[in-house]
């Protein structure tokens, strides 16, 4: 009924393998946990139910009444090759990160100023707003500074 709950069925407080049990089904609320935080942080919907189903799968494939250590040891596995994964994400995105600054201050260097003086010349050849055009101005700061709850002038 909750994530890793299954490893609850061969837990206990007396043996290594009963407390490591324990371990696994914390890790199970706690990586589904995460997994919820994943989801409303990114939108990823199938973390939460990938997650539990992981941990479901890990569970039912234990024999009852026996220690199944292959089922501990790939949930540990995956865990660690998850944590492993996360942490060569998150180097490499810094590595790109840093490739892409550098590539734009350089470019800043080089051509920056080029295009902040075309920039100021292309607006300062423009010429001001004419009558008609700050009648329409007016207008549209009219409508929307208008209080939220007014429809006024609108068509």
């Amino acid at each position: 009924m909750l994530p890793g709950g299954g490893f609850l069925a061969h837990a206990d407080f007396t043996s290594g393998s009963g407390l490591l049990y324990i371990a696994i089904a914390a890790s199970g609320l706690l990586a589904f946990g995460i997994a919820v935080f994943i989801w409303f942080a990114t939108g990823n919907v199938l973390a939460p139910p990938l997650v539990w189903l992981l941990f479901a799968l890990a569970a039912a494939g234990m024999k009852h009444g026996h220690v199944h250590h292959a089922a501990v040891w790939s949930i540990l596995t995956i865990i660690g090759a998850a944590a492993v994964l996360a942490v060569m994400a998150s180097v490499l995105i810094k590595i790109l990160g840093k490739r892409k600054r550098r590539e734009t201050n350089t470019w800043l260097r080089t051509c920056g100023d080029n295009v902040a003086s075309t920039f100021v010349k292309s607006v300062s050849d423009k010429p001001e707003f004419s009558l008609d055009d700050l009648k329409r101005m007016r207008f549209l700061l009219d409508r929307a500074l208008q209080p939220i709850e007014q429809f006024n002038g609108f068509e």
